[in-house]
């Protein structure tokens, strides 16, 4: 679905791109790319409340990951609920992503994503992100069903 999202934004058509935003966040309403799509094809379209509520979205996101720590240790990450948000959050700062690697997980230590890679001007950016819920949550996803 994300694909599909992806693809219809080279068409030109802001109402295909609506329409499908809409569709990926009804099943991923915290999708932050989606709510950026949503908001930027409804500005397109002139339709003025619903790129306000997109943008209300997807900027309180946006505020809530960067409130969660500086991201400068595991200790002080960023808690992302989903992975997807440590890419947007790099991207919007205007960081290119080069390498992921995972730290910590150990009783009592956070589970964080280390994300390395480059700002505009070249020089090397590392950000850690808290994943201890993207874990957990994957975790039960993975957990045997009960007969």
């Amino acid at each position: 679905m994300r694909r599909d999202l992806n693809g219809t934004t080279q068409g030109g058509d802001p109402a295909r791109v609506r329409d499908k935003a809409i569709e990926l966040l009804s099943l991923e309403y915290i999708d932050l790319g989606a709510q950026k799509l949503l908001r930027q094809s409804c500005q397109a379209m002139r339709d003025a409340i619903c790129a306000e509520q997109a943008r209300f979205v997807e900027f309180g996101l946006l505020r809530s990951i960067t409130a969660s720590g500086d991201g400068k240790t595991c200790a002080t990450g960023r808690e992302v609920a989903f992975v997807g948000e440590e890419y947007f959050l790099l991207s919007m700062l205007g960081i290119k992503t080069r390498q992921q690697a995972l730290q910590g997980g150990k009783s009592g230590i956070h589970s964080c994503d280390i994300m390395t890679g480059e700002d505009s001007k070249g020089e090397t950016v590392v950000s850690y992100f808290i994943i201890d819920r993207v874990l957990a949550d994957e975790a039960k996803m993975l957990e045997p069903k009960k007969p």
